[in-house]
């Protein structure tokens, strides 16, 4: 009894002991990931290597009045006065001197016919050219009546006459004397000349065919001069200015710029819209005879010059509407910066802060630089040239 009572003792003596124990050492610390807290910024660099692989392309921010515009739907055409339709003069064979597709000058000889009719022609001009000179000098000596120099002269005008269509030549060209003779007696064969510049686009017959008079030979198109033809309905028509600007644009990367010729005085019959035309330079000759496209006519200019930038250039992060500008100061640098946008036509955008007329921004690649949370990167940080963030300086 004695004995269990001791060992009770004991075992409550060293419970004590070892609390005590506990109680004088300092609590362990308790180990944690220390969070790097990094502030944002709103600036990104990017190299050459980025802008290259990326695709980024900067752009200067214009300065002018962007004013109202309209779109009107129309076609590019070659005019009728550039459109120039070759017809048989007469009957003959055909033969061509040069291939379709080939640009031609004005004046090129194009194809020469054989005929019988050419040749009667020729006979009957020589016969009233030597029936004229009989008449004048008899005129001259007396001996003649002036009734019939008149009959000859008159005889010999439509026989010249004749000749002028047939050749296509002026009766001054076949009356030219060359070495003694006139220039109609040197030519062996009807010869169809160009009438014009441009490329000899079609060809309806072919080489050595037989042909009839007024038979449709071929087309010139002269595709230095375009025109840009569209609809309008009379209420949008009733607010064009005259000489209006008009933008064309003719694909994604190409607008041209010219300015209207004023309505045609007459309406389409199918819709009773108006007609507008405006000249189109086609100096590259790459655009399409009767290819759809889409123009913008301004009928409202407006009263401030603004900065006015693309609408490719932005783009929208929560509520705000985004930028990236290139750092003037430091060029490998893009800032992110928020617009206030004002009027907008077509795709350009009248810019009321956050850029000026100079600046250089971001157009193709925004969605690359667009950083998550709103856009905001992280202040250490950086950008790999396939487009990568990651936060830190490594």
């Amino acid at each position: 009894m004695r004995n269990k009572l001791l060992f009770k003792i004991i075992i409550v003596i060293l419970g004590i002991t070892l609390i005590s124990c506990d109680k004088g050492k300092a609590p362990e610390a308790t180990p944690h990931k220390h969070a790097e807290v990094e502030a944002s910024t709103n600036r990104i660099k990017v190299s050459n290597e980025i802008i290259s692989n990326l695709g980024i392309t900067f752009q200067k921010v214009e300065s002018g009045m962007l004013g109202t515009w309209v779109s009107v739907p129309g076609k590019l055409e070659v005019p009728p006065e550039a459109r120039y339709t070759l017809f048989a003069p007469t009957k003959g064979r055909l033969f061509w001197h040069k291939d379709r597709l080939s640009w031609v000058q004005s004046g090129d000889l194009l194809a020469t016919i054989e005929s019988s009719a050419f040749s009667e022609a020729q006979q009957e001009l020589a016969v009233a050219t030597q029936s004229l000179a009989l008449a004048q000098g008899k005129k001259d000596s007396d001996s003649g009546s002036q009734l019939r120099f008149r009959q000859a002269e008159r005889k010999y005008r439509e026989s010249i006459g004749h000749m002028a269509v047939l050749t296509g030549l002026t009766s001054e060209k076949l009356e030219q004397d060359t070495d003694g003779t006139p220039y109609w007696t040197t030519l062996k064969k009807l010869e169809v000349r160009s009438q014009g510049n441009g490329y000899f686009f079609e060809v309806a017959v072919s080489n050595g065919e037989l042909i009839k008079e007024g038979d449709h030979l071929g087309l010139i198109l002269d595709v230095d001069r375009f025109v840009f033809r569209g609809l309008v309905s009379p209420n949008v028509h009733s607010k064009i200015p005259l000489n209006a600007p008009i933008r064309i644009k003719i694909n994604d990367t190409t607008t041209i710029i010219s300015a209207l010729k004023g309505s045609l005085p007459i309406s389409d019959k199918q819709t009773s819209k108006v007609w507008l035309e405006a000249s189109v330079p086609n100096e590259s000759r790459m655009l399409i005879d009767g290819s759809p496209v889409i123009a913008y006519v301004q009928i409202k200019e407006s009263e401030y010059e603004e900065a006015i930038i693309s609408e490719d250039c932005i783009i929208a992060e929560k509520l705000e509407t985004v930028i990236f500008k290139r750092d003037p100061t430091t060029p490998e640098y893009v800032i992110r910066t928020p617009v206030e946008i004002g009027n907008r036509s077509d795709t350009r955008l009248e810019i009321l802060s956050g850029v000026l007329a100079g600046d250089e921004i971001v157009c193709n690649g925004l969605h690359q630089l667009k950083q998550l949370g709103g856009g905001n990167a992280a202040e250490s940080g950086h950008m790999h040239a396939d487009g990568t963030w990651h936060e830190g300086d490594e």
